[in-house]
């Protein structure tokens, strides 16, 4: 499903992937994920959200990260991530304790200005 334009995610989307293991869409312009998915995705291993239209991740889609123990990839670079307190303040929070859940291991830990790392664009002292 990547690069193809999506704006929003329908709501009855993957009611019936119980067996998914990777969703890929990545390349569009998201900028909400619904976390009810999670409920009927429950094999999901690997989360492609990178290249949309996310400023920040809400603290809904943060726990459902950390409660889905099958998710071991989640790919969120080239995201305008706006690193402001009210947008990006629960993924900070969730990236810096992230040692403990099973998608921890980032590219840009070992890395350092990897493609894979995660950017502010804005506002403009935080770019």
């Amino acid at each position: 499903l990547g690069e193809l334009g999506l704006t929003k995610i329908p709501s009855d989307f993957l009611r019936h992937a119980r067996h998914l293991r990777v969703l890929n869409i990545s390349g569009n312009t998201l900028s909400d994920f619904p976390n009810h998915i999670f409920y009927s995705t429950p094999h999901l291993h690997s989360l492609f959200l990178d290249h949309n239209n996310f400023r920040g991740l809400s603290e809904e889609l943060v726990t459902a990260f950390i409660s889905m123990r099958s998710l071991l990839t989640i790919r969120l670079e080239g995201n305008p991530w706006q690193c402001d307190a009210c947008q990006v303040a629960v993924m900070i929070a969730w990236l810096q304790t992230a040692t403990n859940q099973p998608h921890s291991s980032a590219t840009c830990r070992t890395t350092v200005g990897s493609h894979l790392c995660l950017k502010c664009m804005g506002p403009s002292p935080m770019a």
